[in-house]
Formats: C-alpha cells, sequence, structure tokens
C-alpha cells in the first residue's frame, strides 16, 4: 500500500537562510553552484548531505541528496556524489507527506 515505505528521507525546505548558508559558506554547495545547483532542502538527520536541483536540467529538474564528504570539486561531486532520489521537482512535491513540526 502507500502507507508502506520501503525509503524515505526526513527533509526540512530549506529557508533563505539554509540556501545561503549551503552555497556560499559550504561545501558541496560552495563547489556545485557553478554547475548550476541549488540547495532546497535541509536532512534533519544531520547527516550534512543536503538535498538539490540544478537550474541546468529545465524548468522541472530532478532532487538529489548530495554528499558532503565526497570532493570539493563540482564535476567530482556530480560524477560520485549525488544520489537522486525524484525523477523531478513536481514528483518530489507529489510523493511528500507533511509532518507538522512542532518547536
Amino acid at each position: 500500500s502507500e502507507n508502506d515505505l520501503d525509503e524515505y528521507y526526513t527533509i526540512e525546505l530549506a529557508t533563505p537562510q539554509n540556501i545561503y548558508d549551503e552555497m556560499e559558506l559550504c561545501y558541496p554547495g560552495i563547489a556545485i553552484k557553478g554547475l548550476g545547483y541549488f540547495c532546497i532542502g535541509i536532512d534533519l538527520t544531520g547527516s550534512g548531505d543536503q538535498f538539490f536541483c540544478t537550474s541546468k536540467d529545465g524548468a522541472n529538474p530532478p532532487v538529489v541528496q548530495v554528499y558532503h564528504d565526497v570532493s570539493d570539486e563540482g564535476e567530482e561531486i556530480e560524477r560520485n556524489g549525488m544520489n537522486q532520489i525524484a525523477d523531478s521537482l513536481s514528483d518530489f512535491f507529489s510523493k511528500t507527506r507533511v509532518i507538522k513540526k512542532y518547536s
């Protein structure tokens, strides 16, 4: 059934501050921003492996989780440091289940 999840991710949509931090202050964001990638989500497990899309794949790009410890070279990260988690941004949102966060 739809409730039987084989694989799931705990993601918080990136705030403007998260996006700035990931793209300007942290790797891999610094290394891949020149390749058109931008941060869209934060991994709530604390792994540091955040979620990105890329502007070079059109208006509905795939969503990837980018591993933070692969390289500081964008091309190497793109080859060996990403796991595609959704075929497109619309696919990503269609599979999303919202869990209310309490402060």
